[in-house]
């Protein structure tokens, strides 16, 4: 399916058929790229280690004749306020994060979630700004570089969308 909304602690997979009833497909045309880079069917999508916003798979292919085609599919990555707590518990349970900011980062999570449970957005809005500030702070110390980014990404997105 096309525009697809995933939250960031969500798992999917890349799968494809590709037919052509005329002269058949050449199996050795069939490829696919996740946002440029080479992907495979049956791959897993993890969206904790995708960025928010909108990503692409593009599948190709070519006939025995050599007409050759293409498809692309868009999908979103965006974080909710539940997610971001899952996350963060992953990221400590995968040691990224240590220990102390694990304690911290969980904390701040957990209070945008308990606001947005209670409909408290402009609460949420601002518990994420100072938790993706912390990230931009710990980042490359006590939190791993690419998991900071990231992680701060999805906050400043969830409080761009408006939570």
């Amino acid at each position: 399916p096309q525009n697809v909304i995933f939250d960031t602690d969500d798992l999917s997979s890349i799968t494809w058929t590709v037919t052509d009833a005329g002269s058949g497909v050449k199996a050795s045309t069939i490829g696919a790229t996740l946002d440029g880079a080479p992907a495979a069917s049956g791959q897993v999508l993890d969206m904790f280690f995708l960025n928010p916003g909108t990503h692409s798979i593009v599948v190709s292919a070519a006939d025995n004749l050599g007409n050759a085609g293409s498809l692309t599919r868009l999908f979103r990555v965006q974080a909710t306020s539940q997610s971001l707590v899952n996350n963060v518990d992953r990221a400590c349970a995968l040691g990224l994060i240590n220990r102390i900011s694990c304690t911290e980062l969980r904390l701040i999570a957990d209070l945008a979630r308990t606001a947005h449970a209670a409909a408290n957005h402009i609460r949420e809005q601002l518990l994420l700004g100072a938790w993706a500030q912390q990230l931009d702070q710990l980042r490359g110390k006590t939190v791993d570089h690419a998991t900071a980014v990231r992680f701060a990404a999805y906050a400043r997105d969830l409080i761009a969308r408006g939570a």
